[in-house]
């Protein structure tokens, strides 16, 4: 079996099998009808984590089989598991990059299994696009990025691969558990963000769901000269983390999803 395979797959067995304590949500407000909603989808989530995991168990015996059976037997590619955000505007498909950053798709990839169809997380943020981006050195404000936050990642992900940052990747933002799907290109940042992700250009569904989240009302933030947007209380989405498996077919497609080229998808404005 390829080490490329056998490596996602046991990192996928080995996080969806972390214990259950590691992968509680934090303490919320203590609204009753939140944790009633949650006991009551407890018993789907778990059976969605344990199926998740034989899968995942069944794909590496099957290669080990196959590999140690046919001498130069190539194995198909393994299927790949998509993060969808699920908020009340429609949902988001995140294509993983294991190619960039194995372990921080990993561990969101457990976190998806163990607490599948959850709220586990909020869009904080939603900076558009500015007019003239780009033009004369112009990269914002606003900053052309819808943040978000997994508050519920047992520990912070690690900083991997760093490409420059381009529209639609899914970046970390260093030393938390906070993320954003850029809107734009961002030449400006150089190498500083981890990318874990990527909303493909043709997926129109998910483009359409991001303009429809709301930009506003918001606060601002400044510091170091840089004045960055908040959504207010009150207007920050929630969204449910779901795991939604893909056939990839090559392993570059698995890597990086379906390629991106030609029309693009509407623009978050």
């Amino acid at each position: 079996m390829p080490r490329g395979v056998r490596s996602t797959l046991v990192s996928l067995v080995v996080f969806a099998s972390l214990p259950s304590a590691l992968l509680a949500a934090r303490p919320a407000s203590g609204a009753a009808a939140a944790a009633a909603a949650r006991a009551a989808s407890g018993d789907a989530a778990a059976e969605q984590a344990a199926r998740v995991r034989a899968h995942a168990a069944e794909l590496v015996a099957h290669h080990q089989r196959r590999s140690e059976a046919f001498i130069g037997y190539r194995e198909p590619p393994a299927p790949v598991y998509a993060i969808r955000l699920v908020t009340s505007f429609g949902s988001i498909k995140i294509e993983p990059r294991p190619d960039v950053s194995p372990a921080t798709v990993a561990a969101i990839t457990a976190l998806a299994a163990a607490r599948h169809g959850e709220e586990l997380g909020s869009f904080i943020r939603h900076e558009p696009v500015p007019e003239g981006w780009g033009e004369s050195s112009f990269f914002g404000p606003p900053y052309a990025l819808l943040g978000g936050t997994l508050r519920t990642l047992p520990a912070e992900p690690p900083v991997e691969g760093t490409p420059s940052v381009r529209r639609g990747d899914v970046c970390i933002i260093p030393g938390s558990s906070d993320f954003f799907i850029s809107l734009a290109d961002h030449p400006e940042w150089g190498r500083s963000h981890g990318v874990w992700g990527r909303v493909n250009e043709h997926d129109a569904a998910s483009w359409e769901t991001i303009a429809r989240i709301p930009t506003g009302p918001y606060t601002e933030s400044t510091a170091a000269d840089i004045t960055t947007r908040w959504l207010k209380e009150g207007a920050t989405v929630p969204f449910r983390l779901e795991l939604e498996a893909m056939q990839p077919a090559s392993p570059a497609a698995a890597a990086v999803g379906p390629a991106a080229a030609g029309q693009a998808a509407p623009a978050a404005r």
